[in-house]
């Protein structure tokens, strides 16, 4: 599928309405299934920072309350020290939470507020058309494999108009909703909208809530991409990235400082994974990636994680947190990182997976299609 990445900007804001009183709030919490643990909540900082801890308590018996103070809603994370996160808006000042920790289905997990609602709402629904993009995808290149002209015109409608679907939805859906929270993270998925679209979208959101720090910020970020990518570094890299080709090799300081060589693993089924600390798509998927790893490390199968960090204690900081126990390397230049020239990243997450002789078979497998392929590939 070509894609035309534009910046992952969700989980990088706050926004400007107050959640209660003097910004206090209060989520009252119900883990099913778990064992006791420690609970942690945590504030998604809007300056690239890594996630701040605002309050810890104690799972006793599933049951928790943790509170914080927050001069304007934001985006917020509830960290389990044994069981997964669950990310949440503080809409209210008084929230309820209820989760089973043995379904991992994200309508398993619910937050009784307005914002929270249709925050989850928006995600079953664009992870629904973006599946069936990725399957309507493949039709097009199992019927091109066959040499069927008149199979390939008609899966190449099929993928179109899911295509265009998917793009108004995403555009209607940022202009419409009355959350600039739920608004900004819907941006975070405009990977295949464009950037003069994405653009316009966020002109009309600074219109829509010229007060709102969260915006603002958005608009200063999208500008500071667009000035990177600008960059004769990177107007060279004028091809996409895609299967069958021999994946560039690179070097890059690892957390240590020595250097490492992506051509070093080779032998291997590699799976580069360009993310950031500061990157809330990334952190999300990662508990993902982290399960792929446990599950095919001892089948040939590693991987090698690329941050596009600028602040090396929140990269290490990241990677301790979220458990990512592979080689991860950095030059912390952010958009300006010579790995992600070289492969012409223009969103994150990204990956790209890797046979042992150095060929790409994949690319952009997020969560049950990244596990599909290992095991499509690692029989």
């Amino acid at each position: 599928m070509k894609k035309i990445f534009v910046i992952s900007i969700a989980f990088i804001f706050l926004s400007c309405n107050n959640s209660g009183i003097n910004g206090q709030f209060t989520v009252n919490g119900d883990l099913s299934g778990a064992q006791d643990q420690k609970v942690y909540l945590e504030e998604i900082s809007f300056n690239q920072q890594a996630p701040k801890i605002l309050d810890t308590t104690q799972l006793n018996h599933g049951n928790f309350v943790v509170k914080a103070k927050s001069p304007e809603e934001g985006l917020f994370r509830l960290r389990f020290e044994k069981s997964p996160g669950y990310i949440f808006i503080n809409d209210e000042p008084n929230i309820q939470f209820k989760a089973d920790v043995n379904d991992s289905t994200l309508q398993s997990a619910r937050f009784n507020t307005p914002a929270n609602v249709s925050l989850t709402k928006f995600i079953v629904l664009i992870d629904s058309l973006h599946s069936a993009l990725i399957s309507e995808d493949r039709k097009v290149q199992e019927m091109k494999q066959q040499n069927s002209d008149s199979l390939t015109s008609i899966a190449e409608n099929e993928f179109s108009n899911t295509d265009n679907l998917y793009k108004n939805f995403l555009v209607k859906y940022v202009d419409t909703t009355k959350s600039p929270i739920v608004a900004i993270f819907a941006l975070s998925y405009t990977q295949e909208v464009g950037i003069d679209t994405v653009k316009n979208l966020i002109t009309r959101l600074t219109a829509k809530f010229p007060k709102n720090t969260a915006i603002a910020e958005v608009a200063k970020q999208f500008q500071e991409y667009t000035t990177a990518k600008s960059q004769p570094q990177q107007q060279t890299q004028s091809n996409q990235i895609s299967a069958g080709q021999i994946a560039p090799d690179f070097t890059l300081p690892d957390v240590d400082g020595k250097s490492f060589t992506l051509s070093s693993l080779r032998g291997k089924y590699v799976l580069v994974d360009f993310w950031a600390s500061w990157c809330g798509p990334c952190r999300e998927e990662n508990p993902n990636v982290v399960a792929a790893y446990k599950e095919f490390k001892d089948k040939n199968f590693t991987i090698l994680g690329v941050s596009l960090d600028k602040e090396k204690k929140d990269w290490v900081e990241a990677i301790k947190n979220d458990g990512l126990v592979w080689k991860q390397v950095s030059d912390l230049k952010f958009w300006n990182s010579a790995a992600a020239a070289l492969y012409n990243v223009e969103a994150i997450p990204f990956n790209v997976l890797i046979d042992p002789r150095g060929k790409i078979i994949g690319t952009s497998l997020r969560g049950d299609d990244l596990k599909n392929k290992l095991n499509e590939v690692l029989k």
